[in-house]
């Protein structure tokens, strides 16, 4: 296949990628792009072919090679890059690469061939850049980002590509995402300022049961009066104290996130209950639970009793139910400071997920449902129960999810309320909102602001922050890989 053949292929995958159909006016500009940057190729390819010779009679064998790296950024099937870089074609068409070991300069290149060796891939690039700025419409967004990816190759220095690619340098002089960068720092400050948040609570008021209280018909270990909540539980005092505590840090940490101070109308009251008996007894005789709620909070681990400010907490383990402590409280500010409940998904969920592991250390307290059509062993299944168990990695996870086949379409995904999401939009969601929270976090706020209260679409807020969908899918993708 000619340099110029391979050109059209490209053209071909930009004419088709981003999920829609070019039409009328825009395909016919983006073929006239895409012609153009076509007969850029040849020239080009001739000027590389040119360098890596120059560098094999120079002895600098390591460039001759990386040159050639590039040719097959442009010309796939050129022969000669193919050969010096061990490359074979096998009995199915394809290219396959045996061992290889990239060789190394013999000899210091000179000043004079330093550059050269730039100016070839600066020239490519800044035609490019110049074919992309005289375009009357812009390319298709996976289109636009390819070729920067592209040109960043030929031209790794060049600052204007680096900035449209959203990157900085990273005190190691690596080039990464901003995004990514924020994140080495800030991932830690939010850590150790909740931790420091949690120990810094000093151990709450009793309190005495008042007549509602005793009407629940339960043998409290305690109740203790705290500034923003009212805590009785069946469980241990000493567990008790910690959930006082936990609760009661989530609201300076959610302050600190999100820059803002609010005051709270009235403390909540929470129910930490031990045993099922318990939970049976609160939903039999809190007056705010009737038997369709009875009947809908069965299976439930926690819930808000319809129409109070009351919550009861009732799960296996200690670290779970103190986990769903934090999970409550935060989901309740992000209700009361967004207005953000059930709608949009990704951003109570994914928020939820994120903002209750300051507290609790662990993410095993789920609004999602795992669905009822999976089976044992299934994708799904598998996926749910990793996510569950104690030293589960959800960064990796959701690494290696949104770089498969079942990485689940943002575009779908930003539209779903928390009840349609499955086990997969659950840990997306997540990826998303870390994402957000520690690599843009003094524009998070507008944009939970946004899909929230506002009741704006997701993808029209993101989209005018500079992340639409694939955009968004592009930079989670790199994000993780930079954050690991």
């Amino acid at each position: 296949m000619r340099a110029t053949q391979f050109a059209h292929v490209l053209t071909v995958i930009a004419l088709t990628m981003g999920g829609v159909l070019l039409s009328g006016d825009a395909r016919a500009e983006d073929e006239t792009f895409e012609a153009a940057y076509r007969a850029l190729i040849p020239g080009t390819v001739a000027e590389l072919e040119g360098l890596a010779e120059a560098c094999h009679a120079a002895k600098l064998y390591g460039w001759r090679n990386e040159t050639y790296e590039r040719v097959l950024l442009l010309a796939g099937d050129h022969k000669r890059a193919r050969t010096w870089l061990k490359y074979r074609r096998s009995a199915d068409g394809h290219w396959k690469r045996g061992s290889y070991k990239p060789p190394r300069n013999l000899k210091e290149p000179s000043d004079a061939q330093r550059v050269e060796r730039r100016a070839v891939g600066e020239r490519f690039a800044g035609k490019v850049l110049k074919l992309m700025a005289s375009s009357s419409a812009p390319l298709p967004t996976a289109r636009h980002q390819a070729l920067l990816r592209l040109l960043v190759r030929f031209a790794p220095e060049r600052e204007d590509l680096r900035k449209e690619l959203g990157e900085v340098r990273a005190r190691d002089g690596r080039w990464l995402l901003a995004e990514s960068v924020s994140a080495a720092t800030l991932r830690a400050v939010l850590a150790k300022r909740a931790k420091q948040t949690v120990s810094a609570q000093i151990a709450p008021a009793t309190a005495r049961p008042t007549a509602a209280d005793n009407a629940l018909r339960l043998g409290w270990s305690a109740i203790y009066q705290a500034p923003h909540v009212r805590l009785m539980g069946t469980v241990t005092k000493e567990e008790l104290v910690l959930a006082v505590k936990c609760l009661e840090a989530c609201y300076p940490v959610f302050d600190h996130v999100f820059g803002k101070k609010e005051e709270i109308p009235k403390p909540l009251v929470v129910y930490l209950l031990a045993a099922s008996s318990d939970k049976a007894a609160i939903l039999k005789h809190h007056p705010a639970a009737d038997t369709a709620y009875r009947r809908w909070a069965a299976k439930l681990q926690s819930s808000w009793l319809p129409k109070t400010s009351s919550i009861w907490i009732f799960a296996s383990d200690r670290d779970l139910r103190l986990e769903w402590c934090s999970r409550q409280i935060m989901g309740n500010r992000l209700w009361r400071r967004f207005g953000i409940r059930g709608t949009p998904g990704w951003a109570f969920e994914g928020c939820g997920l994120y903002l209750s592991h300051l507290i609790a250390g662990q993410r095993r307290t789920f609004f999602v449902r795992r669905t009822q059509y999976g089976k044992q062993g299934s994708r799904e299944n598998d996926l749910w129960d990793r996510l569950r168990a104690k030293d589960a990695n959800w960064r990796e996870e959701a690494r290696k999810l949104l770089a498969s086949d079942e990485a689940p379409d943002l575009r779908l995904l930003l539209g779903k309320n928390l009840n349609a999401m499955n086990t997969e939009d659950m840990l997306a969601a997540f990826a998303v909102c870390a994402f957000l929270l520690e690599g843009r976090p003094r524009q998070l706020p507008s944009l939970l602001e946004s899909v929230g209260r506002k009741k704006q679409d997701s993808i029209d807020v993101l989209t005018a922050a500079g992340l639409d969908p694939q955009t968004l899918e592009i930079k989670l993708r790199r994000w993780l890989a930079e954050t690991r």
